[in-house]
């Protein structure tokens, strides 16, 4: 079956919110070796539809996510979150592919139905999800998303057990015999090999094998039958030669109870909407990245999270 590689190439754009590595997974302290296979749902196979984002945010990501915090897995439509993805880019006609960036926009604005309510039938693509389907995408939101801007900061989300999702440039080596069937990707020879399209993955693990090279555990969307049962390694070079082109990660929710000041802050910044009437805010972002809060300023703790609070309860 003819594969499509239709992921389109995120640019850089500075409004996207940018992962940050905790302390406690600064590059020194990574573990040698991180696989969270045992927490990602059954592979999938997007078949000939170009829709390889869906299926890397939704069956990969954001399904790990469900079993990883102990929710009953509910398999999610990757067919409703690629019409919604092309319902963005103006496209819900077309077999057109779609930016990872807008694919996790979906999840966190619009969620993702359960797989029950509209399945994965190719010839359905152009379909609007029906108004059940819909009613139910909300349920499987999530709080937020971030663009992972280095290989370093990639490991590091892996470390802390965020699954990222890949853009990569596909060459013929992709579609030989020794990639299908072992899963070891090569750095692409772009001096004798073709360029083919954009293909999205989901980044799952990493390790250093007895050749001395680290390699990146990723999960296909192509079946069981493809590399080691639909998952492959990509070495670190794939990455630093620029064969890369997005890394984007995404958490499922936000416990305020959790959060230090500094971070219940930095999120009501990027929603300035929540605290709109109150004259205090005029200048207290400025104030903020300025580092020149005083005790006065930290009075304002209590709103902050009375805000906080509501704006997690209506939305």
């Amino acid at each position: 079956m003819q594969k499509r590689y239709s992921l389109k190439p995120d640019p850089i754009d500075p409004r996207d919110f940018l992962f940050k590595p905790m302390k406690a997974t600064a590059v020194v302290s990574l573990p040698d070796k991180v696989d969270l296979r045992q927490n990602l749902s059954p592979i999938v196979d997007q078949l000939s539809l170009g829709s390889c984002t869906s299926n890397a945010i939704v069956s990969g990501l954001r399904e790990y996510q469900l079993i990883k915090d102990g929710r009953p897995l509910t398999r999610l439509s990757r067919l409703f979150h690629y019409w919604k993805e092309r319902e963005i880019e103006g496209t819900i006609n077309e077999d057109s592919g779609a930016y990872i960036r807008d694919g996790m926009k979906v999840l966190q604005q619009v969620g993702c139905s359960p797989e029950s309510l509209w399945p994965y039938i190719e010839s359905k693509f152009r379909d609007q999800p029906s108004e059940e389907a819909t009613a139910r995408a909300g349920e499987f939101k999530i709080a937020e998303y971030h663009r992972v801007i280095s290989y370093d900061d990639m490991l590091a989300a892996l470390a802390q057990e965020q699954p990222v999702v890949l853009g990569i440039s596909i060459y013929n080596s992709f579609e030989s015999s020794t990639v299908r069937n072992t899963g070891m990707i090569p750095v692409p020879d772009t001096t004798k090999e073709t360029f083919l399209g954009g293909h999205a993955i989901l980044a799952c693990g990493y390790q250093t094998f007895s050749d001395g090279i680290q390699y990146v555990l990723v999960r296909n969307s192509w079946g069981t039958a493809w590399g080691q049962f639909g998952y492959g390694w990509i070495p670190k070079s794939f990455f630093t030669q620029g064969f890369v082109t997005d890394m984007w990660t995404g958490t499922a929710e936000i416990n305020p109870e959790k959060m230090t000041f500094k971070e219940a802050l930095d999120i009501l910044i990027k929603e300035k909407q929540i605290l709109n009437g109150y004259d205090y805010w005029v200048n207290f972002e400025t104030r903020l990245h300025a580092g020149t809060l005083t005790y006065d300023d930290y009075q304002f703790v209590p709103l902050v999270f009375q805000k906080f609070a509501a704006y997690l309860k209506n939305n």
